[in-house]
């Protein structure tokens, strides 16, 4: 549900479920083709922003474990201007223009930004743990991409794309295809997209806030 500008989702798929999470309660994917679902408006074309959540992953499954993303059903790069979520033990792949930033390895945070023609994966510096909840924050400027890990600065580098328009829905939790382990297996709690990078100490801020969560 969005509190805020609109953007309500609805379930798709089977198995989908909200379980005890960082805040209250959380949506978790009951696996692929399991998400929510937000349909395209304007408001979520954006050149800069903000992507926060605490997150848990319960195992490591797949290629990657999403839980945003903005482009096709088939996970493909150059159709998604940002997208969020876990590496899996198979890497990551980018089209014959794309970039990799950082050493790819289970558990570390991948964050996939496009302008359509050439895509940019990050990685961060953190593996994060199995079964652990942690607070994650990408946040992009027009100028540097930084991924904060529980409050704190993992990983900064310069922007090299522009955020295209992308006429896709927004998926949380999975992608929509029903083909391949590209969910992501664990509860996403509080999670908000903003239109503009938050400031390291808002984001220290909703990370202290803790348990409490943001909007209490």
């Amino acid at each position: 549900m969005d509190i805020h500008d609109g953007n309500s989702g609805s379930l798709v798929g089977s198995g989908n479920q909200f379980v005890a999470s960082k805040v209250n309660t959380g949506f978790q994917s009951g696996g692929q083709g399991s998400l929510v679902l937000v349909n395209d408006a304007p408001n979520l074309d954006v050149t800069e922003l903000t992507i926060e959540a605490w997150i848990r992953f319960n195992t490591i499954n797949g290629h990657n474990m999403p839980y945003v993303w903005k482009g096709d059903s088939g996970g493909t790069n150059l159709t998604t201007p940002y997208g969020i979520g876990i590496n899996g033990p198979f890497g990551v792949s980018v089209s014959p223009n794309g970039v990799v930033s950082g050493t790819p390895g289970p558990g570390k945070v991948v964050v996939t930004l496009s302008d359509s023609v050439v895509d940019h994966v990050i990685l961060s510096n953190t593996t994060l743990v199995v079964a652990t909840f942690y607070h994650v924050a990408l946040t992009v400027d027009g100028s540097k991409v930084r991924i904060y890990i529980s409050g704190s600065l993992d990983t900064e580098i310069g922007q090299i794309v522009t955020l295209f328009n992308s006429n896709f829905p927004l998926q949380v939790g999975s992608l929509i295809s029903a083909l391949g382990p590209n969910f992501f297996p664990g509860p996403i709690d509080e999670l908000t997209m903003y239109n503009r990078a938050l400031s390291a100490a808002e984001i220290q801020s909703i990370f202290n806030a803790g348990s409490a969560g943001k909007c209490q």
